[in-house]
């Protein structure tokens, strides 16, 4: 799924919120979801995993490719 990262850099999964980094403000950034595992991608650059902290499902969101 994607994402659009904030202007402050960080971007909301399942309510899990989490920074990627300010620089990358107004991104579109794509989000693996695993079992116990988030991972935040910028094209080929694995840029962060995060452990989840819910189970729920995942809403997925609109995010415009620029």
């Amino acid at each position: 799924m994607t994402r659009t990262v904030s202007v402050n850099g960080t971007i909301s999964v399942s309510n899990q919120v989490f920074s990627v980094g300010k620089h990358r403000g107004g991104h579109v950034i794509d989000v693996h979801v695993r079992e116990q595992l988030l991972e935040a991608w910028d094209g080929a650059e694995l840029i962060k995993t995060v452990l989840r902290s819910s189970t729920g499902e995942v809403r997925k969101k609109k995010a415009e490719r620029q």
